[in-house]
């Protein structure tokens, strides 16, 4: 418990050492904690499937036409292929899946250490 523990603490100390703020917007700051201290949820999971019932699986959300959301919760399973990436988050109303694209993330450095 106590090596899990360092070993998080060192990693904290190296995302203070980039400077990079945790919205990843602005300049960095030796000040900048790594974990923001607030979180403002914006859907339930619940709320994300009723809104999406009609989405086919694997389709992709209009960006245009989307309204963005937050969603909040344990990360319950994490499955990584190469540039795919599917997370489940279960919130208080139930499970989501998540499916993250590499090609659909913005790059936070130019030489891909975040």
């Amino acid at each position: 418990l106590e090596e899990l523990r360092s070993v998080r603490l060192q990693k904290a100390d190296e995302l203070r050492t980039l400077g990079v703020p945790s919205d990843g917007q602005g300049s960095g700051s030796t000040n900048w904690m790594p974990f923001a201290y607030r979180f403002e949820r914006t859907h339930l999971a619940k709320t994300l499937h009723d809104l999406y019932a009609d989405l086919e699986p694997g389709a992709d959300v209009d960006e245009a036409t989307c309204d963005p959301f937050a969603v909040c919760g344990r990360v319950m399973a994490k499955r990584v292929f190469g540039k795919l990436a599917f997370v489940t988050v279960e919130d208080v109303s139930g499970p989501i899946q998540l499916q993250i694209s590499k090609a659909n993330l913005p790059s936070a450095s130019a030489d891909g250490t975040l």
